[in-house]
């Protein structure tokens, strides 16, 4: 929600007149601050459905509270994470559209993942005791590594592979 507001005030003015994104964007960002806000919401809501009305993805008539709930657009990108044992922080992360996201299964997740840096560095080679995938719809899915003979903290390998990096980098 934040990241939307932020993303709303770097919008030039001269686009802003007209401009249907931008109209469904404040809209759906009205909508998710109202459960928050609800008085300062339904004012806004209020003065806004008196100027802008280019789509009708809203039920302009209703109240703020009565709105459907935004859905995120099935061409955002996504993240699929790795996690590894009980840590709840990813260690890395794949991005990808909503909707391919939300087709994955554990096989296909856990394929997409072991191609990355992360798991060639501590996973591979390693007796991986157990696999879990857990999809979290219009969120993210994780697919988490479960193994004995991993004993490494987010911030120990955050390190190691930014010195990878740094060293692939200057040669």
């Amino acid at each position: 929600m934040f990241g939307l507001a932020k993303d709303l005030k770097k919008v030039p003015l001269l686009a802003i007149n007209g401009n249907v994104e931008f109209e469904r964007s404040l809209a759906s960002l009205i909508i998710m601050m109202s459960p928050m806000t609800p008085s300062f919401c339904s004012e806004l809501w209020r003065l806004f459905t008196s100027v802008h009305k280019l789509t009708n993805e809203f039920d302009w008539s209703s109240n703020a509270l009565d709105q459907k709930w935004p859905e995120v657009d099935m061409n955002y990108h996504l993240p699929l994470q790795l996690k590894i044992n009980k840590h709840d922080t990813a260690f890395e992360e794949v991005k990808m559209p909503r909707q391919d996201l939300e087709e994955l299964d554990q096989l296909k997740a856990q394929q997409l993942l072991e191609t990355t840096a992360m798991f060639s560095n501590y996973l591979q080679g390693k007796d991986i005791n157990k696999v879990e995938f857990v999809l979290f719809p219009s969120h993210h899915a994780e697919v988490r590594f479960f193994s004995h003979n991993v004993k490494i903290s987010l911030k120990e390998a955050r390190q190691k592979t930014q010195g990878r990096k740094k060293s692939l980098n200057s040669h």
